[in-house]
């Protein structure tokens, strides 16, 4: 809601993209996450500002875009939870962001965890459709729509989540897919063997 604030993190992001071309990051993550209006709590932002942020927001990326065009990046809106306080409210509303965008170098990432804590994995891999450019596991656990649940980065196959649907997107795309676990009891390898539970799950042809 502060218009030099939104201008000078622009700058800052063309520059942080430019860098990513050219070591040859592919993809740049953002977070479209807490709102912020000065002056008032997260929480307290009424729903006619939290559209208004949501404009922005489309405007914001609008004009990085042609910056990721550029330098052959891609940038990843991040499904994140659809709690009180956060700018984004549901799968739908994400997707019409990156319509609205409607840049090739804005997509979604869809991060799985996030997704099955608010509105639903399969539910957001009907919804993002071919949106979705990147892709982040993790395993969860605890009641299905908690929303922002602290057991979440689980290492794959320690949690309640089943992967099957996510088999079938990765498959159909090169997709990156980035494991996002923090490993049991803190023990060494988590990393390693989330990648063993999924290639075991859907096949080595996902890499």
């Amino acid at each position: 809601h502060e218009k030099a604030r939104r201008e000078l993190e622009r700058a800052e992001m063309v520059s942080e993209i430019e860098v990513a071309g050219e070591i040859g990051v592919e993809v740049i993550v953002v977070h479209p996450g807490k709102l912020h209006v000065p002056g008032i709590e997260q929480t307290d932002v009424s729903e006619s500002a939290r559209i208004e942020s949501l404009a922005y927001f489309v405007d914001f990326m609008k004009a990085a875009a042609p910056a990721a065009e550029r330098a052959g990046v891609v940038i990843g809106l991040e499904n994140m939870h659809y709690i009180p306080g956060w700018l984004i409210q549901s799968h739908r509303e994400l997707a019409e962001a990156v319509d609205a965008i409607g840049s090739a170098s804005v997509g979604i990432t869809f991060d799985v965890g996030h997704s099955w804590g608010s509105g639903g994995v399969e539910n957001a891999i009907e919804t993002f459709g071919d949106r979705i450019r990147h892709v982040q596991v993790h395993d969860c656990r605890g009641p299905e729509g908690a929303g922002n649940v602290k057991d979440q980065h689980m290492e794959i196959g320690t949690g309640i989540l089943d992967f099957t649907a996510v088999g079938d997107l990765v498959r159909t795309k090169p997709f990156i897919v980035t494991l996002e676990v923090m490993a049991r009891d803190g023990a060494e390898g988590g990393l390693e063997r989330s990648r063993d539970v999924l290639q075991a799950a859907w096949g080595n042809s996902t890499g």
